[in-house]
Parts: C-alpha cells; sequence; structure tokens
C-alpha cells in the first residue's frame, strides 16, 4: 500500500506536474511588455512572477524575466500574469512598480531614472565629554576664572564661556590655554552645542536664545525654549529640530514640517526627508508602514517622491563644510558626494 502510495507521489511529481506547466506555458495567450526611460543609461530589468496570482497553487514567485537595455526594453513573449518590476541602472536610484500583464496585452511603460543620493563617511564626533571637566579644572589653576563647559563641536575642540556683570565670553580651550573666540555685551545666563556640535544655543534670559554656529557666521536670536532644541540648521532658511518635530524659521515666524521628522535641501528644487520609525503620524500621512524609518527624494517642483533608503537611523540633517550631511545614531558623519 505505501508503495503505491509513493508510485502516485513520484507520478505526480516527475509527470503530471511537468505535463502541466508544459501545457500551461505553450497554450496560455502570451504578451509583451517595452519598459523606456527618456536617457541613453544603459539599465536592467527584472520582472518577478507570482504563480499563485493567476491560479497555478503552491507557487510563490519562482520564474522571472531579465533583460540589460539601453533606451528602450523589450521582453517578450510572457505569460499574462502579475509581476514585480525592478529597473536600476548604475549612479541611479533603483524603481519598483507592480504590473499587471494580460493575455496579448502589449504594454508600454516609461520610468525616469533619477540620480541616486550617495552618502560617504567622512567623520566621527567625539560623544565623550568627560575630558571636559579636567581641562577646565586644569585651566582654571592657572587662569584663575571661572568658565563653564559648552561642550565639544564637531572638531572635537572644546568651548567654554563665562559671564561677569557686564559682558560674556566665548572660548575654545586646548590642553591648559585658554584662546578668545567672541566677546559680547549681553549676558549670557546658560550656553550648549546643539546634537551636530556645529551651533551654540545661547541663553540670555527666559526664552530669548541666540543661535551662534562655531564658524561666526550670521547669528540668529529666536523666542524658544532651549530645552526643546536638539539641533539647528543655519543656512538660507534656518531649521530647529526639536524633540518632536521639525521646524522652519521664516520671516521670525515658525512653520512646523508637517511632512518629515527632519530635512535638509541639495539643491532649490530637491530635498531630502527623513520620516523616523517613531513618527507614526508622518509615516501614516505619507502612506508608509510603521516601524521603519525612511529617508526619501522630494522634488519640491513637481511635488514627486521616492524612498532612497528605508531601515536609515539618521539623529540629525545638516551642512557639513557647506555640503549636506547627516549625523547617525552612533554619532558617524555622512556627507553628501554630490560629484558621483
Amino acid at each position: 500500500m505505501r508503495a503505491r502510495i509513493l508510485a502516485v507521489i513520484i507520478l505526480v511529481i516527475f509527470l503530471i506536474i511537468p505535463i502541466t506547466l508544459y501545457w500551461y506555458l505553450t497554450t496560455q495567450k502570451i504578451a509583451t511588455v517595452s519598459f523606456t526611460v527618456p536617457s541613453q543609461a544603459e539599465f536592467s530589468v527584472k520582472m518577478v512572477w507570482t504563480f499563485g496570482v493567476d491560479g497555478l497553487p503552491l507557487a510563490d514567485t519562482v520564474l522571472f524575466y531579465e533583460k540589460t537595455c539601453v533606451s528602450t526594453c523589450v521582453i517578450g513573449p510572457i505569460l499574462p500574469a502579475k509581476y514585480s518590476l525592478t529597473i536600476a541602472s548604475k549612479d541611479k536610484i533603483s524603481i519598483t512598480d507592480d504590473i499587471s500583464v494580460d493575455a496579448w496585452a502589449n504594454i508600454e511603460k516609461s520610468y525616469t531614472l533619477l540620480e541616486d543620493v550617495p552618502f560617504s563617511l567622512v567623520w566621527q564626533i567625539n560623544a565623550d565629554t568627560s575630558s571636559i571637566e579636567n581641562f577646565i579644572n586644569n585651566a582654571k589653576n592657572n587662569n584663575l576664572w571661572d568658565y563653564k563647559a559648552i561642550g565639544i563641536d564637531i572638531k572635537n575642540r572644546v568651548w567654554v564661556w563665562r559671564s561677569t556683570d557686564s559682558s560674556s565670553q566665548i572660548w575654545i580651550l586646548t590642553l591648559e590655554k585658554f584662546s578668545p573666540i567672541k566677546n559680547t555685551n549681553t549676558i549670557l545666563l546658560d550656553a550648549r552645542m546643539d546634537e551636530t556640535r556645529s551651533v551654540i544655543i545661547a541663553s540670555v534670559w527666559s526664552e530669548h536664545l541666540i543661535l551662534m554656529p562655531i564658524d561666526l557666521s550670521d547669528e540668529k536670536e529666536i523666542i524658544f525654549s532651549s530645552s526643546d532644541i536638539v539641533s539647528v540648521v543655519p543656512w538660507d532658511t534656518w531649521k530647529l529640530k526639536t524633540n518632536t518635530t521639525s521646524i522652519e524659521l521664516r520671516w521670525d515666524r515658525f512653520i512646523e514640517d508637517i511632512r518629515f521628522s527632519d530635512s535638509i535641501d541639495i539643491s532649490p528644487d530637491i530635498r531630502l526627508g527623513y520620516i523616523d520609525q517613531k513618527d507614526t503620524k508622518k509615516l501614516s500621512l505619507s502612506n508608509l508602514p510603521s516601524g521603519k524609518s525612511v529617508l526619501i527624494r522630494l522634488d519640491r517642483k513637481t511635488g514627486n517622491t521616492i524612498i532612497i533608503k528605508d531601515g536609515v537611523d539618521i539623529k540629525s540633517f545638516f551642512y557639513f563644510n557647506k555640503k549636506p550631511a547627516y549625523i547617525d545614531t552612533v554619532w558617524n558623519i555622512f556627507l553628501l558626494d554630490i560629484n558621483k
């Protein structure tokens, strides 16, 4: 009895299934799909077929069509089914799509290949601030001045500050030496580095703040709670990242970014937006699943968006040597390689 059952199973596997597949592959109506990109770039097309969609049971993305072309790519004859499409090209952002192919269909699809947004690791910020107090104490012994720590900047320099009855000073401390950086008649109550280690957030009174880039470029005075600010991006349009959202400063108005957790402009028309996995509201507004962070390219002229990466963890965007960059959760700095 067992031998008969085994024989039937072998017959099904080696005879009936191959015959059924052969009949399906040779008698079903076939189709053709053409793909075109506006440029003369070389690109690869991969179409993965899910059998289960069109009636073949217990099958899952087994067969696929793949081809490399320039400008135009014609794939056919192919069987009618639903396909998962991937288009890839060097230094371009990969495109994914779903295509439903009907019998005898002659489908023509056109896609625009966008330039990739490559980031390269260039620096790591020193997250250990334990050495600051030792530096200050050693310097105090020589200078007899009461300085307080601002923090370590992006170049691993120690910044300190002190206030008198009529003025305040900001200095850089190296070994046991104070190097004067800035004197102001404004009396500071407190000062600290932002998360990017490139902007000093100084409190004057109550919520009156002075934002001072460490390159001593233009300052910005605002009325805002210092404790809420995580990072500052000084640029044509200043941006603040808080514990809960991202804000643009426009004509002394605070405009909340309802779309991204953080963002940075890489050109007048192109913005990179980041949505943190914990920001479920913004993920939902973008029709994205929760539980995974995403980096998005936004064309501000057309409104078109495309996901560049998912699963990436970003603390803050900022400009490093005047180029777009971001800091990840382990204090690595990634710089946008615009030359690629």
